[in-house]
């Protein structure tokens, strides 16, 4: 952690407010935008746990009481309400991203950055939770994970997930500034 914390930024330099990190399920987005936000001195905010405890359900409760689309208004609805607000790292739920208008407002308010992971990661990392309402099996999970990526790439900046978290902040440091959102 050192070596993230000796690289300590000084802040975002263009137009663009927030970090927006997105990615499939179990991609790293929560674990990782709480180290990026401290070394951005940004708040952090992970959608699905606003939700959760804004419902006062887990997220597999949502789902499995009102519906995916229920849930999907919910997260509209919160993501609008974060992008009027600036200094934020933002973790987007895994299909936050596929929509359109949630895409827009991040892309317009923020910095999206797509955490790569590799699926056999992802699935390791899903073998001892059932928490996701989207995991099914194995082959589901590809297949989900594929019809998302082309969502995924409209992301400003793409980053590898396979590293860890301290890894992944060095990583996003180090593009934000190639590409000059940050100093």
């Amino acid at each position: 952690m050192n070596a993230v914390r000796a690289r300590r930024v000084d802040g975002v330099s263009s137009g663009k407010r927030n970090v927006y990190l997105l990615g499939f399920m179990a991609a790293g987005k929560t674990t990782v935008g709480r180290t990026l936000s401290r070394e951005l001195g940004y708040e952090f905010i992970d959608v699905d746990e606003v939700i959760e405890q804004r419902v006062g359900r887990s997220i597999r409760e949502i789902f499995r009481e009102h519906g995916e689309s229920y849930f999907r208004q919910l997260e509209k609805q919160l993501i609008a309400e974060i992008s009027t607000r600036d200094g934020v790292v933002v973790a987007l739920g895994g299909g936050s991203y596929v929509d359109e208008e949630n895409r827009r407002i991040a892309l317009a308010t923020g910095t999206c950055v797509f955490l790569d992971t590799p699926l056999d990661l992802i699935r390791s990392r899903l073998k001892d939770h059932d928490t996701r309402p989207l995991a099914r099996g194995p082959d589901e999970l590809g297949n989900l994970l594929n019809s998302r990526l082309p969502s995924y790439l409209q992301a400003d900046l793409r980053v590898s997930g396979k590293g860890t978290p301290e890894e992944t902040v060095v990583a996003i440091l180090a593009e934000l500034r190639r590409s000059g959102r940050i100093r």
